[in-house]
């Protein structure tokens, strides 16, 4: 149902390419927000049950929170009347806004769209003259040359690797990351040092790395035993609750042959 969220919310409808077709998010977004606000709300009722007394009965759905996700867009479109519309990785009104540059050893996102921000990369790629340019003075200038000015990105710095490039740019504080695959993330300096991934003992004893609840308390601290794998415990859990040995094999024998339980 998430993929019907994401269209039927007008998310599809502005993610993609502007000549491509609709595209969902990479992953199962809205499931995954709508478990974590649904979380929110209950702890907000748990707090106003210690306040007031009362209880409440809670309701939230896929197309509501894939609306609440682009709040800011539905918050633009109502005031300007602009219906948002695809435009791949780059931000439709700013430039360089989310923009992708090639460089020796994959792809770096930049974004440098306030004046003084543009200014100062100008000057970090060599190319301190661009700032007066009359095709990238301003902001929507520099919107509607865009593919251009990606170019113009492209050669300064598209012989330098990610990690030169980020060096260059952090040491000036211009917004800037490294667009890394699956494979590269984990063992990125900063996820390392975070410990957002923790090594989950599963249930046929071969560790698999998994990330942790991103956040974090003093005293806190997060296990490594993986869920039980499905079953594992259903012989316990039914001698628990007083059935005989016999019976609980007639009954596992009956599941393994495919009869009723």
């Amino acid at each position: 149902m998430d993929v019907t969220a994401q269209a039927e919310s007008g998310m599809m409808s502005i993610t993609g390419a502007a000549d491509g077709d609709p595209q969902r998010v990479g992953f199962t977004v809205v499931d995954i927000a709508t478990a974590d606000l649904l979380a929110q709300a209950i702890l907000a009722a748990l707090f106003a049950r210690e306040r007031t007394g009362r209880g409440e009965h809670i309701q939230i759905s896929l197309i509501e929170v894939a609306v609440h996700l682009q709040a800011a867009c539905w918050a633009e479109y109502g005031t300007t009347g602009v219906e948002p519309r695809r435009c791949g990785n780059p931000q439709p009104t700013v430039a360089p806004g989310a923009d992708v540059v090639q460089v020796k050893d994959g792809k770096v996102v930049i974004s440098a769209y306030q004046d003084e921000h543009w200014r100062l990369l100008c000057t970090t790629i060599g190319r301190p003259e661009l700032a007066d340019d009359p095709r990238f003075s301003d902001n929507p200038q520099r919107v509607a040359h865009r593919d251009e000015l990606r170019k113009i990105l492209e050669a300064a710095i598209g012989d330098q690797t990610r990690d030169e490039v980020l060096a260059r740019f952090n040491r000036q504080g211009i917004v800037a990351g490294n667009i890394r695959d699956y494979r590269e993330v984990p063992g990125a300096p900063e996820v390392e040092e975070l410990g957002i991934f923790l090594s989950v003992d599963s249930p046929d004893g071969v560790p698999i790395r998994l990330p942790r609840p991103p956040f974090r308390a003093d005293g806190w601290s997060y296990g490594t035993e993986s869920a039980p794998r499905c079953g594992q415990h259903t012989a316990e859990v039914l001698a628990e609750i007083g059935y005989a040995p016999d019976e609980v094999e007639s009954m596992l024998s009956g599941a393994a042959n495919g009869r009723p339980r």
